[in-house]
């Protein structure tokens, strides 16, 4: 009888955790279309539906990355995904809201800048091989928005949501400034080094034509 090697008996259960980290994923970018159609609606008790519903896709967002690294199952598709399905979510929430003259403009652009701006800061430094990875600010920045989502879609019986609003946008803006401070300079010594590189080549090669 032939056995199979220890690595393959072991792939089946790897991909399965995969798939479920990835599922999760997934499935934030599915359910949050819901939120703006639920908020939108005339549903009675529609603010509380639309609660449940941004909970239930935040929940994703707390175990897709835990299981992928508890299963040893980090994927492109996760880091590439996992930013996007965030945005989406919080997107999904906050457009309606502020349509809904429930959440200042100013606030929602605030969100939107900085997530755009973190996004291109990310993206550049991941292709050039940097550390991309969300720090403790980052988390608290989502924490802090997700607080501050459920509050004001639940103002009818929680007050003083502005509170929870300030900290959110507190949060947004030093989580931006914390990455533009650790990702630009980064961003900056990699383009010199690559002018650098191109000036000693151009040397090298003006140096091989006055020789030959």
């Amino acid at each position: 009888m032939i056995y199979a090697p220890p690595e393959q008996t072991k792939t089946p259960k790897k991909n399965r955790h995969l798939n479920l980290a990835n599922l999760l994923t997934a499935s934030r970018i599915i359910i949050a279309p819901a939120i703006p159609l639920i908020l939108f609606s005339g549903l009675p008790n529609r603010d509380y539906w639309a609660v449940a519903v941004f909970i239930v896709a935040a929940l994703t967002d707390a175990f897709d990355g835990r299981v992928a690294r508890q299963m040893h199952a980090v994927t492109t598709f996760g880091k590439q995904f996992d930013p996007l399905a965030d945005k989406v979510m919080m997107f999904s929430a906050i457009i309606p809201l502020t349509i809904q003259g429930r959440l200042p403009l100013w606030v929602a652009l605030v969100i939107v800048g900085r997530e755009v701006f973190v996004t291109v800061l990310r993206t550049l430094v991941a292709r050039r091989g940097g550390p991309t990875a969300a720090s403790w600010l980052g988390k608290a920045k989502t924490g802090a928005q997700n607080v501050a989502v459920c509050w004001v879609m639940l103002e009818e019986i929680l007050p003083y949501g502005y509170i929870a609003v300030g900290v959110a946008v507190f949060f947004t803006v030093l989580s931006g400034l914390h990455y533009a401070w650790h990702w630009i300079p980064l961003l900056w010594k990699e383009e010199q080094s690559v002018n650098l590189r191109r000036h000693d080549a151009g040397s090298d090669s003006d140096a091989s034509g006055v020789s030959s």
